[in-house]
């Protein structure tokens, strides 16, 4: 193939990135990350219990309230 000019070069190597070979390969790498992603995160999850909330302390200056109201 004689590529002629630039338009002609990306239109050829655009074509050859949109085999379908191509688009199942990138979408089974997309789905196996997305995958450990979620397998990681969700036992990440699992071994960490949820943290307890902070105690309110009352009377504190610069709390943002004003003590007694």
């Amino acid at each position: 193939m004689v590529v002629k000019s630039r338009l002609d070069l990306g239109r050829s190597f655009l074509a050859a990135l949109l085999t379908p070979t191509l688009l199942q390969l990138l979408g089974g790498y997309l789905l196996a990350i997305a995958l450990l992603t979620w397998l990681t995160l969700s036992l990440v999850a699992r071994s960490h219990p949820p943290a307890a909330p902070a105690p309110q302390q009352q009377g504190v200056p610069g709390a943002g309230h004003r003590a007694g109201h």
